[in-house]
């Protein structure tokens, strides 16, 4: 395999011409999930208005269906939600465009192992935020007052900020190591679950710094982004959409250009070799 990682901003055109080359497919995929929810949203609605003071009220025969239609409409939506993910995945990373039902036939097909994968990772994600979490738990209940007791206000917050960074660097390496993981079980490169995250460690690993400089990159890219179109009325909320399709192309393209592609061996053609077969001689009588 013969990694070609391009430069940042490469990367991200070819994302986006991705998305836009297939906006029709991507649209519908997207929709899928906010069926289940249109369907029942009467029900849920119904079953939040009955909610008084944050407690719910006495068991009714309505107030159980509402309730019943609400966790079943919310099943669906999680489900349709991670097809609609697999799929998504899917359309972006192949050649061509194969329309939605293609689409969610593969990753209605995949759902277990996908959904596998995603366990895994999220597992994984939530041990490394755990050190964050423990510092954040200690400041505000002792730590805050420790601080403010030993150290200058500007001292004490870069001391915490440097903190912060020390016990939050476990999460960062973690979504970088694991970020082509659910894309690897799409594909099919490796298994579902442990095998594609080893395998998403394995390409990363060969080109550890170009593919996480750029993947910040894209963090920062999209959060100035948003950021701009803020004050716009319609625009800040098309753009975070956009961003979320072309980020899954730009994580697709990256994947791409860090595992290479395999150099063909040049094909040796051997003409066959044509036997001839020779002749019976005829001996002739001799006439004496």
């Amino acid at each position: 395999m013969t990694p070609n990682i391009r430069p940042f901003f490469l990367e991200v055109t070819s994302a986006w011409k991705l998305v836009s080359s297939r906006w029709k497919t991507l649209l519908k995929l997207v929709v899928v999930p906010l069926v289940p929810f249109a369907l029942t949203i009467p029900y849920i609605m119904e079953l939040l208005n009955s909610i008084q003071y944050g407690e719910l009220p006495a068991l009714q025969g309505a107030t159980i269906f509402n309730f019943v239609i609400a966790f079943i409409a919310g099943v669906a939506f999680f489900v349709a939600g991670i097809i609609t993910k697999a799929s998504i995945l899917h359309t972006l990373s192949q050649p061509k465009d194969l329309g939605a039902r293609v689409a969610l036939n593969k990753g209605s097909n995949i759902f277990f192992h996908f959904l596998w994968t995603e366990i895994i990772v999220s597992v994984y994600l939530a041990f490394s935020y755990l050190p964050f979490a423990i510092l954040i738990f200690w400041y505000e209940n002792t730590g805050a007052t420790w601080f403010a007791s030993i150290f200058d206000p500007i001292l004490a917050s870069i001391i915490l900020g440097l903190l912060g960074i020390i016990f939050l660097l476990p999460l960062i390496m973690a979504v970088i190591w694991l970020s082509f993981a659910s894309l690897i079980t799409v594909t099919g490169d490796a298994k579902a679950g442990l095998d594609s995250l080893t395998y998403s460690t394995t390409i990363i690993r060969k080109n550890f710094w170009l593919v996480t400089l750029r993947l910040i990159g894209w963090v920062i890219f999209s959060y100035i982004l948003t950021q701009a179109v803020q004050p716009l009325p319609y625009m800040r909320w098309i753009i975070p959409f956009l961003l979320m399709l072309t980020g899954a192309a730009f994580v697709v393209v990256l994947y791409k250009d860090a595992r290479g592609t395999e150099s063909p061996e040049p094909v040796v053609i051997s003409t066959p070799k044509v036997v001839r077969k020779s002749k019976p001689r005829i001996k002739t009588p001799t006439v004496i």
